[in-house]
């Protein structure tokens, strides 16, 4: 990724711009999110703020958490379960009439 959007460090204000925590206000479908219980704490705070902000504005927001991930889901069974409830959200939310 840093080598598509450059180092976040040298250019903070280009990743503060694109952060999705800066535009929550501006979605308007539904989301689903995952972590790692060992994601940077930054990052699992944002994603409870990014979640608060559309449950807020009345946007549908779904949250997952791993145990022993960490910065991706790694592990066949979470993987798994990931999958199982990308397909339930997206018949959920994709189905006629939604």
């Amino acid at each position: 990724m840093r080598f598509k959007l450059g180092d976040p460090k040298k250019d903070p204000e280009k990743w503060d711009a694109i952060a999705p925590l800066r535009h929550a206000n501006q979605v308007r479908i539904p989301v689903l999110q995952s972590t790692g219980v060992y994601d940077a704490p930054v990052n699992i705070n944002e994603s409870k703020k990014f979640a608060a902000i559309l449950e807020s504005n009345h946007i549908p927001v779904e949250s997952m958490s791993f145990f022993n991930e960490f910065d991706g889901v790694s592990h066949l069974d979470h993987r798994i379960e990931l999958y199982s409830h990308i397909e339930s959200f997206l018949t959920k939310h994709l189905a006629p009439g939604n």
